[in-house]
């Protein structure tokens, strides 16, 4: 996350978070948070079926550990290595993150994301590594 003068979010931040429900009768939810800065601007809860929980998760623990299977070692390098732009609509991007989160297959999420005009789709690669980045951030202050 890259701050600003007055402290906040030059791009756009985002948090997601994976509730496992217990109860039969209730499907695990996505909630995604967003803002151009905290406190959030807005909050996206979408209810998910458990296979898709268990493939966000896999997505989500596969590239904290190095794995990126949504982007390519090349699109990576380029989105990441330069300045995030200042115009990012955060409600934008996380309408793309919770559609790509909440497809089935993985041929499905590709599909989707080649369809993305060039800037919205750099948006959704860096806010999809911010989610990461927060991911990693959450696990290792939850280990002490």
């Amino acid at each position: 996350m890259t701050l600003g003068k007055s402290g906040t979010c030059t791009h756009p931040f985002f948090y997601l978070t994976l509730n496992d429900v217990g109860a039969q009768d209730e499907r695990p939810t996505l909630t995604i948070r967003y803002a151009q800065s905290i406190p959030w601007k807005g909050v996206l809860v979408i209810q998910i079926t458990e296979e898709q929980t268990a493939q966000v998760k896999y997505l989500l623990e596969q590239s904290m550990q190095g794995n990126h299977i949504l982007f390519d070692s090349k699109t990576l390098r380029r989105v990441l290595g330069t300045p995030p732009s200042s115009d990012a609509s955060t409600s934008c991007v996380a309408h793309h993150i919770e559609k790509v989160m909440g497809l089935r297959q993985l041929a499905q999420k590709h599909a989707y994301l080649e369809r993305l005009d060039a800037r919205t789709y750099d948006q959704v690669v860096r806010s999809y590594f911010n989610i990461v980045e927060n991911r990693l951030l959450e696990s290792r202050g939850s280990a002490h």
